[in-house]
């Protein structure tokens, strides 16, 4: 039998100032694309 358990201590945490970093480029990135995609489309 196994069992996954995991421990407070077990995992890393989210470097969470990596993640914002990440994840506001991506949503520049995203809107950078749209925002010229609707300007070709005019």
């Amino acid at each position: 039998f196994y069992a996954w358990a995991v421990r407070p201590g077990d995992i890393a945490p989210v470097p969470v100032p990596g993640a914002v970093w990440l994840f506001g480029g991506a949503l520049t990135l995203l809107g950078a694309v749209r925002r010229r995609a609707m300007t070709v489309i005019r």
